[in-house]
């Protein structure tokens, strides 16, 4: 099955480098059908491809509704009415969350599609089709959402972010970002952009653990006692490396795009937005250093925003092959890296 994954993702990237000289009606062809093939993929999936299918089979035969959202509970039972088969409840999970995707990816424009959809294979549908399924749909409504927000219809971004939450409690998250908005950024508010990730950093390293230093009695004493599950469970925890060569290699490229954000806005409006978002990423993956768990969820989810901010270096670079090498080559390192380092999947 890892053939067949790294062949869909070889015909992504191909099409991805050979995009601009495809007709519109055969670009928009191969992109709905690789859409499929992508969905029917994780579907149809082997039973030990990911680390989640069997948890997901074990709620779906035993009812053991408890820790899960309404919504699955009725989408299991709708499922178990008409077909009684748990590879329905991944088929319909994983053709929702695609659908979502390319709806989102029409939304952003007209231009690299295919770049787009390179970048949510390298992490988002590894980790939101192939395993966290739940999430893999609220974070679709979050890239339609953002849209909204950046064109100040605060209200549809909300509804869309609660809609979210439906689908998956972590889906919370995205409601305080409806304080942002798309505007120019002045001298002051960049070098506050400019200076988030670095404080984060300097949080990290003066080892301060921002959650259990709020003056909040119970959230202090929750997250004391999760903390101290993970210290007794070290095998079973991820560590945070902030200074690995991925997640440096993702501030360079945010700082970039940053600098050159003014440009780029001429092209593509929303630019800023999903650089904030992005931004947004990769504080809380430093901050929130002391939970690893945590920190894995709550990064993960913003940095879908990389299916955009990616190919915004076909913007920057000239000449515009240039662009487009290194972002496909960025994400195809990261896609590797996912399989062969983090296992996200079974090979």
């Amino acid at each position: 099955m890892i053939v067949v994954l790294l062949g869909i993702f070889m015909m992504v990237l191909a099409c991805a480098m050979l995009e601009d000289r495809f007709s519109e009606t055969t670009r928009r062809q191969l992109f709905v059908g690789i859409i499929v093939l992508m969905a029917l993929f994780a579907g149809f999936r082997p039973e030990d491809f990911d680390k989640d299918y069997k948890n997901y089979k074990y709620l779906f035969e035993t009812a053991d509704y408890l820790t899960v959202e309404l919504s699955f509970e009725w989408i299991c039972t709708v499922i178990k009415l008409v077909a009684n088969n748990v590879v329905m409840l991944f088929v319909f999970y994983s053709m929702v969350s695609l659908l979502l995707i390319y709806r989102a990816i029409c939304r952003i424009g007209d231009r690299w599609w295919f770049l787009a959809l390179l970048a949510y294979m390298s992490t988002g549908y590894l980790l939101h089709c192939m395993n966290q399924i739940r999430v893999g749909v609220s974070v679709g409504l979050f890239l339609l959402a953002i849209p909204h927000l950046a064109e100040g219809r605060r209200w549809r971004y909300l509804g869309l972010c609660v809609l979210a939450t439906f689908f998956h409690y972590s889906s919370v998250i995205t409601l305080p970002l409806v304080l942002l908005n798309n505007k120019p950024l002045g001298k002051w508010r960049f070098i506050m952009w400019c200076m988030a990730i670095p404080a984060a950093y300097a949080i990290y390293l003066l080892d301060i653990n921002v959650i259990t230093s709020l003056p909040i009695p119970y959230i202090e004493q929750k997250f004391e006692a999760y903390e101290k599950l993970q210290r007794s469970n070290n095998a079973q925890w991820s560590e945070i490396y902030v200074f690995s060569i991925q997640t440096l290699s993702k501030v360079a490229i945010t700082y970039f795009l940053l600098w050159f954000a003014p440009l780029i806005r001429e092209r593509f409006p929303h630019a800023l937005m999903y650089i904030k978002v992005e931004i947004i990423a990769m504080v809380t993956y430093i901050v929130l250093y002391t939970m690893p768990v945590l920190s894995y969820r709550v990064s993960e989810f913003f940095c879908t925003a990389e299916i955009v901010v990616f190919p915004l270096l076909a913007y920057t670079l000239r000449p515009q092959w240039v662009g487009r090498g290194v972002a496909a080559m960025v994400a195809t390192l990261i896609f590797l890296l996912n399989i062969f380092g983090n296992h996200l999947v079974n090979y």
